[in-house]
Order: C-alpha cells, then structure tokens, then sequence
C-alpha cells in the first residue's frame, strides 16, 4: 500500500506540475517541441491528486490497523506533503506562472 501511495503521490506532484516545470526549463534555456506534452497532462491534474490523496489516506489507514505506524511515520509523513504540495501547485497554478514569467 505505501507503494501504491508513493506512486500516486510522485504523479500527482508531476501532473500538478504540468505548466510549471516547462516555464522553470525554459528560465534555464531547456527548451523544444516536448514541452506541449505537459499541455495534455493539465485535464489529468485533479483525477491524479484525488487519486494520490486517497491512496495515502489508506496508507495511512493500513498502517494504523496493522500497528506500524510507529515505523512508517516518516514515510507517511513524506507522502502527505508530497500529496499537499501537489495540491498547493495545482491550487497556485496561476500566480506561480506569472511568478516564472517575471523571472523571464
């Protein structure tokens, strides 16, 4: 199950981060015709962080019921804000982009 979480969580960081990481390579001079990919993963962003906040609420859960959670807080915990900060990106979309294009 904290596999599953970890997956979940590291692809909704990606999705979230659809719009943002093509701008960040762009400041750095990476740029090119890949970039438009991102483009299609903006309609995924919610599916993917609803899926991965599930996923860690069961890990979570599972953890809880088999009486590891002791041992598995730190993992747990790294999911959670993994899961929260593709949250926050996809919630700051718009004022993290206008943040990278000043920087442009």
């Amino acid at each position: 199950m904290i596999k599953s979480a970890l997956m979940s969580s590291l692809a909704a960081v990606g999705v979230a981060s659809c719009c943002i990481l093509p701008m960040t390579l762009m400041i750095f001079g990476v740029g090119g015709g890949w970039m438009a990919f991102f483009a299609r993963a903006t309609v995924w962003a919610p599916f993917f962080i609803t899926v991965a906040a599930v996923m860690t609420t069961l890990a979570w859960g599972v953890a809880w019921r088999r009486q590891q959670l002791r041992r598995l807080i730190p993992g747990l915990a790294l999911l959670t804000a993994m899961t929260l900060l593709a949250w926050g990106i996809w919630a700051n979309e718009m004022a993290i982009n206008d943040l990278l294009i000043s920087w442009m």
